[in-house]
């Protein structure tokens, strides 16, 4: 059942957009700071929350699970998708470090660990039972297979040379020194 008393402030909202307030009712209202946009309020007091976030953290990356920001930042990323956020919004998040697409970004820091990995040790051999890497290269590889690895992201690992099959590798690597044997 709906709050009359909230009933009774959305209507008050409703009549001050349309002029419809006395002054008298509107002084008295905004005497005890009455909400006009309860919404943005909220927002408002959401934003304040991230940013004391990253204060304390270092990143403006709530986690998205289990946090009391958690629908706020996702609703944010849904909203920027859905071009519903205003670009003011926008640039107060953006002022902050917000992270639009964080699994993009976790994939891309991957990548570059790889990269380095690879500049490092001269392999990309690692291993997949030991190592968070290892393990997103095995990830990177079954979604390959499943044909879920956007072509793009396919593109990038193929230009360091990336090995879909390390098996198989392995084992023709073996076969060669076999036969030289």
């Amino acid at each position: 059942k709906e709050n009359p008393l909230r009933i009774w402030c959305q209507n008050q909202r409703v009549k001050y957009k349309k002029g419809g307030l006395s002054r008298e009712r509107l002084d008295l209202l905004n005497s005890i700071e009455f909400p006009w946009d309860p919404y943005e309020e909220e927002w408002q007091r959401n934003f304040e929350a991230l940013k004391l976030f990253k204060k304390e953290n270092g990143h403006a990356n709530a986690p998205t699970a289990d946090h009391e920001l958690s629908q706020f930042v996702t609703r944010q990323r849904d909203d920027f998708k859905r071009g519903k956020l205003s670009q003011g919004k926008i640039d107060l998040l953006n002022s902050i470090g917000f992270d639009w697409d964080p699994v993009e970004t976790e994939w891309q820091s991957n990548f570059e660990k790889l990269k380095e990995f690879k500049k490092k040790y001269g392999h990309m051999n690692l291993n997949t039972k030991t190592t968070s890497l290892g393990q997103w290269c095995m990830i990177q590889r079954k979604n390959y297979r499943k044909g879920d690895l956007l072509q793009r992201r396919v593109d990038l690992l193929n230009s360091i040379g990336f090995d879909w099959d390390p098996l198989e590798t392995e084992w023709q690597d073996k076969f060669r020194e076999l036969k030289e044997f």
